[in-house]
């Protein structure tokens, strides 16, 4: 969610161009916004304010500073001799969950200021220009401009709050940059001797030494200078690689970029690479040069050979962008072209097959592009593609057939050193081609049903439909795939159906699997519905599908709109997997808004679907199992592991408005007690006996003369009253904590042990629930669950839960899932424990599959998952790794609700 700011921003690397300013320091760190608003980036003249000429540092009395920040003066970035440091407000905002939305800032130094437009040079060396915008109060979020800051305080507070949060935290706070908080350190060092702050300079620059230069295991630390060179030659190749995405860059300005790099930082691992992009860079502009002194006529007037040289050598500045993590970066993009369709890659294919045999010249062509794939765009992982990359790409959408494969979701045809194999292959398919033509080509590579069999026959099917059926019906029969016998019918549809009717009958009754079936019952739904529908239903009830497939299924049965189809599923859907019951709440929303683009309440003009689809979700609010292991979110709602009553709720606060009121509870109890209000809604309307709903928890506290002689005992200076004391409070439970908030209260200095009384006694476990849809608990394990009841819960408490589990499984079981949920009112703790039933497929062996997840407030504090060897399992290894997360969970404080989750469930084979 994105909004438009009516003034300019303009980012500017202090060598190249930038995105980002400054984070706040590391000691409030912040997790990953879900809403996050930022100027538009614009261009815009800047009025030039002069600026100082770089100086020769302050002597600080230590040669190496010295001589380091020399270095650093020499490499161009802009001095920071005089230059006042600030706070800017940059006009966007973040908001993390339902917390306020709270302004960006940037810090930095003072450039420019002409009073309308100035600039700031941050601690990351990335340049902002940046007009000011004064707002009134209530828009305050969009306000634009800069305030004087103390850079001693500044810098001496940044290294104590690194200082001050775990390693974790340390990486979320820099997650993405460009530059390592070593350097940025560094950085500020600099600013500080030239502010004659050398004392601040030497705290800096002692720490980034000594805490962040670590040698490799066993190698002597690396000098902080060097580390220097070589994050800033990082921070320069990526912004430089990035460069290669804006087609309105000259190549003469990113030629300048990477030899400026080459140049600067010859000790860094990056100057191998920078040294060989500039030479390339070097011939590609004297390359344009003399094509620009050419005097070619107009494309439409050239003969079909030289149309396509053209087209090849303006494929240079092909433009292409990656939109996905992993994937790949798509020539053919269109969304930043002004004319769709008018790329030379798009006009090359337009040409089809007379271009191929000089697209083939090109396959081993290493000139650069304006694509840039990457792995992840949080790290450097870029990689430019090539004229070879594109021509291949270019082939294969002609041939409608592929002819290299990536090795990694970062690969590509020139970098992974294919281009030689994929020139050969192409070679050999082209000589076969000029022979047998195109017709012969196609019909043989769907009869054999392989890999690009599916785009063979879309082809096929447009240029030959004659000679299509026969192919593909044998091309099914063929084919040792899946999904390829899937996407063969779905080309068949694309026929006259009078033709393919028998077919897909025939698919429909003896297709291969599922999948085959599916596909040729949606072909059939069109001229044969109810055929189409009785088989899949009869499908359903068989239950004869797996997770991959059971999606398509519910899509193809609910957007029929029928009635019996809802009566169907409604059919024993209790016992059905959690994650089916899921997908088909989810799938009720997307058939009445994404299928159709429906407004709310329009479920009521959908007669009886309507009243069956109503009474299965009001059926769903009962059901409180959570489907694990996703984040989702839909217009309000939003939730990790989503519970299937809350959804049910929201979907039918969704579709009938005017009858469901719902809102989004942070605590699992006040949302099932809404979705039993809205179950007795939908029960008065039809005449049915209403459920009880819940009252609320009450704990009555225990009267204050018999805990006045225990908390005495608690205070005194006897240990061994101490101790007889807190065990007698705890004995108490639940009943002692109002008092002893009480007490805690009225102290005028805060007291670490009566605290600590206090959150014990709140997270006391007043409540065990067992789910009903997992494995039965043996006498042993029911035991050890016990134990924990009306004690506080601890980490020890948990890990011994897991330690038994993981060596003491009960029959049929396969593991645990666990959540600890605490209210804010003083009521303890509710366990809900489930023994999962089954094996996680993984191409591990005698693995566990681990999760953690801690929630206060209804916000994320922190969530992980991994694996662990069955040893680290049974002997708690990996339970220790979650003492850290139970600790940060039962001290977010006393009347603040939470939720922590633990997992442990065995991985097999597949």
């Amino acid at each position: 969610m994105r909004q438009a700011f009516p003034f300019v921003v303009v980012l500017l690397l202090a060598s190249c161009a930038g995105e980002r300013g400054h984070a706040p320091p590391p000691g409030t760190p912040e997790a990953k916004p879900i809403e996050k608003h930022e100027p538009v980036a614009e261009s815009k003249p800047v009025t030039p304010v002069p600026t100082p000429e770089p100086q020769k540092p302050n002597l600080t009395g230590n040669k190496v500073l010295d001589e380091a920040f020399a270095w650093f003066d020499s490499l161009g970035y802009p001095s920071l001799e005089g230059r006042p440091f600030v706070r800017a407000a940059t006009g966007g905002w973040h908001q993390n969950g339902n917390d306020p939305k709270r302004k960006d800032f940037i810090w930095g130094f003072l450039l420019t200021d002409n009073g309308t437009i100035f600039q700031v040079l941050t601690t990351e060396l990335v340049t902002w220009t940046l007009e000011l915008r004064r707002t009134e109060e209530e828009d305050e979020l969009n306000s634009v401009y800069f305030r004087p800051e103390n850079l001693k305080e500044y810098a001496t507070g940044i290294v104590a709050a690194y200082k001050s949060v775990d390693a974790e935290t340390r990486w979320l706070s820099r997650f993405g940059e460009k530059l390592r908080q070593r350097t940025e350190f560094f950085v500020l060092a600099r600013a500080c001797v030239a502010a004659g702050l050398n004392e601040a300079a030497l705290g800096l620059y002692d720490y980034a030494q000594q805490e962040l230069c670590k040698g490799e295991r066993g190698k002597p630390d690396i000098p902080l200078r060097d580390c220097v060179e070589e994050d800033l030659a990082l921070h320069d190749i990526w912004r430089a690689t990035l460069m290669f995405e804006s087609a309105d860059i000259p190549r003469k300005s990113m030629l300048e970029a990477f030899e400026r790099i080459a140049m600067l930082f010859p000790k860094s691992e990056y100057f191998k690479s920078a040294s060989e992009t500039a030479e390339l860079l070097r011939s590609m502009v004297k390359e344009d040069d003399e094509h620009a002194a050419k005097k070619l006529p107009p494309l439409s007037e050239m003969t079909v050979s030289e149309r396509v040289a053209e087209l090849i050598f303006q494929l240079r500045d092909q433009n292409g962008h990656q939109y996905s993590q992993p994937g790949e970066c798509d020539i053919f993009d269109e969304w930043f072209h002004d004319e769709p369709g008018k790329t030379p890659a798009h006009q090359l294919v337009a040409i089809g097959y007379p271009a191929i045999p000089q697209l083939i010249e090109v396959l081993e062509d290493n000139r650069l592009t304006r694509c840039v794939g990457f792995w992840r765009n949080f790290c450097f992982s870029h990689y430019v593609l090539r004229v070879g990359d594109c021509a291949q790409e270019i082939i294969s959408r002609i041939a409608h057939r592929s002819f290299y494969e990536r090795r990694s979701t970062s690969g590509a045809m020139v970098k992974d050193g294919q281009a030689a194999a994929c020139k050969r292959a192409v070679q050999e398919w082209w000589a076969e081609f000029s022979e047998k033509g195109e017709e012969k080509m196609l019909v043989e590579s769907v009869v054999g049903g392989g890999d690009d069999a599916p785009w063979q026959a879309e082809r096929l099917v447009e240029a030959y439909p004659k000679s299509a059926l026969a192919a593909i019906k044998r091309g099914v029969q063929a084919a040792n795939k899946s999904y390829i016998r899937a996407k063969l019918i779905e080309s068949a549809a694309k026929l006259p159906p009078e033709e393919t009717r028998d077919f897909f009958r025939q698919q429909l009754k003896y297709g291969e699997d599922l999948n085959a079936r599916l596909r040729a019952a949606q072909a059939l739904y069109t001229t044969e519905p109810d055929v189409a529908l009785d088989a899949m239903i009869a499908e359903w009830r068989a239950c004869n599908f797996t997770g991959e497939h059971f999606e398509m299924m519910v899509r193809f049965l609910l957007r029929t709109k029928s009635a019996k189809v809802v009566h169907a599923i409604a059919d024993g859907f209790a016992k059905r997997d959690v994650l089916q019951r899921y997908e088909v709440v989810d799938e009720l929303c997307d058939t009445f808004f994404a299928f159709e683009e429906a407004t709310p309440g329009t479920m009521n003009q959908q007669g009886e679907f309507s009243t069956a689809a109503e009474e299965l979700l009001v059926a769903c609010l009962l059901d409180t199992e959570p489907r694990r292991g996703i984040s989702m979110s839909r217009g309000p709602f939003g939730a990790r592991d989503p519970r299937i009553c809350d959804y049910a709720a929201f979907a039918l606060s969704l579709l009938w408005p005017n009858v469901y009121t719902w809102k989004q509870a942070e605590s699992h109890l006040t949302a099932t007690y809404q979705c039993l209000k809205l179950a007795n809604l939908y029960r008065a309307r039809k005449g049915l006996d209403l459920l009880p709903l819940p009252g609320p928890v009450k704990i009555e506290a225990a009267p204050a003369e018999e805990l006045e002689p225990l908390y005495a005992d608690f205070i005194s200076s006897d240990e061994t009253k101490q101790a007889a004391g807190k065990a007698a409070l705890l004995e108490k439970g639940l009943t002692a904590l109002s008092f002893i908030s009480a007490k805690l209260e009225r102290l005028e200095k805060p007291d670490r042990r009566l605290s600590e009384l206090e959150r014990d006694l709140s997270c006391i476990v007043r409540e065990i629930e067992w789910d009903k849809n997992g494995g039965k608990s043996d006498e042993a394990f029911t035991m050890e669950v016990n134990k924990l009841r009306g004690r506080p819960l601890t980490y020890e408490g948990l890990r011994g839960l897991f330690l038994h589990i993981a060596n003491h499984m009960p029959n049929g079981a396969t593991g645990l899932l666990l959540e600890a949920e605490r209210e804010n009112d003083g009521t303890g703790v509710v366990l809900r424990l489930k023994l999962a039933t089954e094996v996680i497929q993984s191409t591990n062996t005698n693995c566990w599959s681990t999760q953690v997840g801690i929630y206060a407030d209804g916000g994320y504090l922190k969530s992980y998952a991994g694996t662990c060897a069955d040893d680290w399992g049974t002997s708690g290894k990996t339970h220790d790794d979650w003492k850290e997360a139970a600790e940060q969970a039962l001290n977010v404080g006393t009347y603040r609700h939470f939720i922590f989750e633990l997992s442990l469930v065995r991985e097999g084979g597949k």
